[in-house]
């Protein structure tokens, strides 16, 4: 290609490039920090200590303004964002005798946060230098919590990553725990040797003892292994077998291993929760009851623990529709890009584990959505054009060859299926 065939943006002088490429190190380095921070332990609270902030939530006022040109593009996600607001904002008109202010700062801070996770995800996956920090980053942080996480259930050292015997990570959670590293699985498949951290995933998965969790991880780890090709996961396959059978030898004669043999405990308590989630909402099957209005509508103090009752509780059949419809489309688009795979099954999996846990709190969801909305946002061979100066011309992280697994290179039968 002669320099006259060049876009004007790749033919820039050096000294007009180099603050773009500054530019574009420092929202990359931002991106693997964020990856970094997100699964770290909630430390600050606000709204009278009734909601949490965790340290991933630090970086989004700057991450935001960097790239707010990025995420203005976005009219998909920002539609579907207005339209939840909409409805919970209606949800919450019509039940303002039962909210109370701080219940209400509370939910705004919460959806708040979500909401930016989701903008911010799309503006880091328009490139691919900043999707692949973002990936690195979440593979930092998931690789040393899932040692420690099998290390302190074996050793009950250090004790705050254990609660009742159960491994709940840094998120204080075993549901939350189990579940991301059901979505860092496939992401880890975008980088070189990254798919070897497989069966230490796995291997964390089973000590949280989390049910939903291990659903996650299991439809995780199948979907990527037909991804990246039988032939490339069957050491993995084989080693991460292992892994379960010694967990599981070590687990499957104590209380906690019976979790996975008997229903009873916790999911007895679950089912309870669930009923009367559904009688909730049978009696305001529209627009629901409001988010926050749990407690004073139901009379438990215990939420349902479960995404999709909770949707149809605080805002009724219209939420509920509003949610999953938009996600089923790009879920199906994103099984068909190339670019797009690894993250769609990110975000499926932690829909696998919405059955226990909440997205409100559920930071990684978000984010993940806004990578894969982004990469459907253009021609898969475009992903990334509307990149900074100076960086424009790299290819995605799944079309460079060196980073490609191997079931998905040219010439490969995976890979000839598209």
């Amino acid at each position: 290609m002669t320099v006259e065939t060049l876009p004007a943006r790749a033919s820039l002088s050096p000294p007009a490039a180099r603050p773009a490429a500054r530019a574009g190190v420092a929202l990359c380095l931002l991106a693997g920090l964020l990856g970094i921070l997100i699964p770290i332990n909630q430390y600050v609270e606000v709204s009278a200590g009734q909601v949490n902030v965790s340290a991933g939530d630090v970086l989004l006022l700057p991450l935001a303004a960097l790239l707010v040109g990025r995420w203005l593009r976005g009219r998909s996600l920002g539609y579907w964002l207005f339209g939840l607001w909409m409805v919970n904002l209606v949800a919450w008109t019509l039940s303002l005798s039962v909210l109370t202010k701080m219940i209400f700062l509370r939910e705004v801070v919460k959806l708040v946060a979500c909401y930016v996770y989701a903008l911010v995800g799309f503006g880091l996956g328009c490139h691919a230098r900043t999707t692949a920090a973002l990936v690195k980053g979440m593979l930092l942080a998931a690789v040393p919590i899932a040692a420690l996480g099998i290390f302190a259930y074996f050793f009950r050292s250090p004790a705050f990553f254990i609660q009742e015997a159960r491994v709940v990570g840094t998120f204080q959670d075993p549901n939350a725990f189990a579940c991301y590293l059901a979505m860092v699985l496939p992401l880890a498949t975008t980088l070189p040797l990254g798919w070897m951290a497989a069966p230490l995933f796995l291997g964390a998965g089973i000590v949280s003892f989390s049910r939903s969790g291990i659903a996650s991880l299991a439809s995780s780890f199948a979907l990527t292994s037909v991804l990246a090709g039988a032939r490339r996961y069957l050491v993995v396959a084989i080693i991460s077998l292992l892994v379960l059978l010694a967990l599981w030898g070590s687990v499957g004669g104590t209380a906690l291993g019976l979790r996975f043999v008997k229903y009873g405990g916790t999911l007895d308590e679950r089912k309870g929760l669930w009923a009367l989630a559904s009688d909730v909402s049978a009696q305001h099957p529209i627009l629901g009851i409001g988010k926050g209005n749990w407690e004073a509508v139901s009379g438990s103090r215990t939420l349902p623990h479960n995404t999709f009752l909770s949707l149809m509780v605080d805002t009724g059949l219209i939420g509920l529709a509003l949610f999953l419809l938009p996600l089923a489309v790009w879920l199906l688009k994103g099984a068909r890009r190339r670019d797009a795979r690894p993250w769609a099954i990110a975000v499926l999996a932690s829909m696998v584990g919405g059955v226990a846990i909440s997205f409100d709190n559920f930071r990684p969801f978000w984010l993940a959505l806004g990578v894969l909305v982004a990469r459907l946002s253009a021609p898969e061979e475009e992903v990334g054009a509307q990149s900074p100066p100076g960086a424009s011309s790299l290819p995605t992280l799944w079309e460079q060859e060196s980073l490609r697994p191997r079931g998905l290179r040219r010439g490969s039968r995976w890979g000839e299926r598209g």
